[in-house]
């Protein structure tokens, strides 16, 4: 597995980032190269005869040896069967491999492949229509082979898996991440792959036999959205493992491939809060997608004004190309509250979803035609519009769920209140489908500090995830992050008073206590910094008063838990 420092800085991003399930990308998974794998079962369904079609998005660390990115394969070096995206770390290429009925292998050349690049992230789809094999990177056809047959997978097929290769007795493990895992039982035509890269799918479409959307975030099953139900189970691996994704994939797509960009441009829509168009493109690349994300971002750090009533954002994907660049255009005039804010309304700019930062692009505004633009802008990229509303009704500080014993406790608190009619606590089995836990009264408004807490006592078993509903007096509402905790995997810890502004008390199971740490939200290790008062068999006391006010993360031995270091007054 992963060396500490890097569980730790897996940990704080999943628990400081205030979105994290769902929004864009969501998480992927990241695989160490020795021993991580997600394997799936020997379901039949997965072992389609007459056509298949397999699609992910990966962004390889390193390229070892002979690796399986998803497939379900054999090779006892004496008899191979199955199928599978695999890489070859002897040449640094990727493969799309189909073993048919009396067709011996006759070497690797005889399949579809292209050398692959590391540390980036690319859609990778192969297809299968009974006479060819089609490899595309990117929405791109990039090589094909003829092969004739029904699929072989004689004489004992391994389980699908995600991540490893069965290989002349030898388990081989893929080094990096690989996120939305789709295996169909038809072949995707080129138009096909194109339109749905770059966009979450709902698994229900026509021919698709399984489809990981790996936005489960935490705990150690992979669920797949289909009817189907093959779920897959982690091994070797654990809440570390899931990590933000960068991937380009939004809740809608658009796209253009040409070879002649004069005067061309991409654009996509949305029902009320901007559209979005890409124009000028230059350095002649094979396609640029665009996607749209219907959802507040993951992370908002840098917006400056807040987003306001904006819960939509977009994103750029440009395909290979000459130093490309192209000009980002957002056309507001179908939203109204932009409209109303103009003079302070900005277009922000990040990476990607894995990018905890915007920054303002001082973009040019019109306000005749209600767009603002920036040009020359290079690669991919997500922009938002900022500066479209007052204060938000509630200053929230911190929403939390800790479990204690066999419940949940569920604790927030809020540093101002504005026509804050009630909160409610919603829980979920999937980070998707929400339930109505319970309701508590807000405060209408204030402007002091104010907790509440309030426990859930009869949880489901596996990971939970809850989020926090606020409601105003006139019926609007929003919703803060989404947090998890799981009955299977977390011990019971309790840390109080949380938030501190100087002493936290740590009580728990003995050996849990054997070993504390605590780390800053950039990672760093500021154990040295903080004094330990007293220690009994079951209860430590901490003080924090050398700390700086902040988010902290206090490691035990197996559990993580986000605490809040206030400014010391006395």
């Amino acid at each position: 597995m992963k060396k500490n420092i890097t569980n730790i800085l897996s940990i704080l991003t999943i628990l400081f980032s205030p979105y994290l399930f769902g929004q864009g990308s969501g998480t992927a998974l990241d695989f160490d190269g020795t021993n991580d794998f997600v394997s799936i079962g020997t379901s039949a369904t997965l072992r389609p005869t007459a056509a298949i079609s397999v699609e992910a998005w990966v962004k390889p660390d390193a390229i070892g040896t002979w690796i399986a990115i998803i497939g379900n394969l054999y090779d006892s070096g004496a008899s191979e069967s199955g199928y599978g995206i695999i890489t070859n770390g002897s040449t640094g290429r990727v493969m799309f491999w189909v073993q048919t009925v009396g067709n011996p292998s006759n070497g690797y050349n005889n399949y579809p492949q292209i050398a692959m690049s590391n540390n980036i992230w690319q859609h990778i789809a192969g297809t299968y229509d009974g006479t060819v094999l089609r490899l595309y990177i990117n929405g791109v056809l990039v090589d094909s082979k003829n092969r004739t047959g029904n699929i072989d997978y004689s004489p004992s097929p391994l389980d699908c898996r995600i991540g490893q290769y069965y290989d002349n007795n030898e388990e081989i493990e893929f080094n990096g991440r690989i996120d939305e895992v789709r295996i169909w039982n038809t072949a995707r035509t080129e138009a096909q792959i194109k339109t749905n890269m770059c966009k979450k799918l709902t698994g229900a479409e026509a021919g698709l036999l399984s489809y990981w959307r790996f936005d489960d975030g935490a705990g150690t099953n992979l669920n797949d959205l289909t009817s189907n139900n093959l779920d897959g189970t982690l091994n070797n691996m654990n809440n570390a493992d899931w990590v933000t994704s960068a991937a380009a994939i939004g809740d809608a797509s658009s796209f253009l491939y040409t070879n002649s960009w004069g005067g061309q441009t991409v654009n996509l829509t949305s029902t009320n809060k901007g559209d979005f168009e890409v124009n000028t493109v230059t350095g002649n690349p094979n396609g640029v997608q665009v996607y749209r994300v219907d959802a507040v971002p993951n992370s908002t750090t840098g917006i400056n004004p807040a987003l306001g009533t904006n819960d939509t954002y977009y994103g750029t994907f440009v395909i290979n190309g000459t130093s490309p660049t192209y000009t980002a255009e957002y056309n507001y005039s179908n939203y109204p509250d932009a409209i109303a804010k103009e003079p302070d309304l900005t277009m922000y700019y990040r990476d990607d979803n894995a990018d905890p930062t915007w920054l303002d692009l001082v973009s040019t505004t019109n306000a005749a035609a209600n767009t603002t633009t920036e040009i020359n802008l290079s690669a991919r990229g997500e922009f938002i519009l900022a500066g479209t509303k007052s204060p938000l009704p509630i200053d929230l500080l911190f929403f939390q769920a800790t479990l204690n014993n066999k419940y949940v406790s569920l604790d927030w608190q809020t540093a101002s209140e504005i026509n804050n009619a009630f909160f409610t606590i919603e829980r979920s089995k999937d980070a998707t489908t929400w339930e109505e836990l319970l309701q508590v009264d807000g405060a209408g408004n204030s402007s002091t500090l104010l907790s509440y807490s309030e426990t859930d006592t009869n949880p489901h078993s596996g990971v939970l995830y809850y989020r926090l509903k606020q409601t105003d007096f006139d019926g609007k509402f929003e919703y803060s992050q989404i947090v998890a905790v799981s009955l299977k995997t977390i011990n019971s810890i309790s840390i109080f008073p949380n938030p501190s502004n100087k002493k936290i008390t740590l009580r728990g199971d003995t050996e849990e206590l054997q070993t504390i740490y605590i780390y800053n939200s950039y990672g760093q290790d500021v154990t040295i910094q903080t004094q330990f008062i007293s220690k009994a068999d079951n209860q430590i006391v901490i003080d924090l008063s050398n700390l700086s006010d902040g988010i902290y993360l206090v490691k035990t031995k197996t559990t993580f838990t986000k605490i809040y270091k206030l400014a010391n007054n006395n």
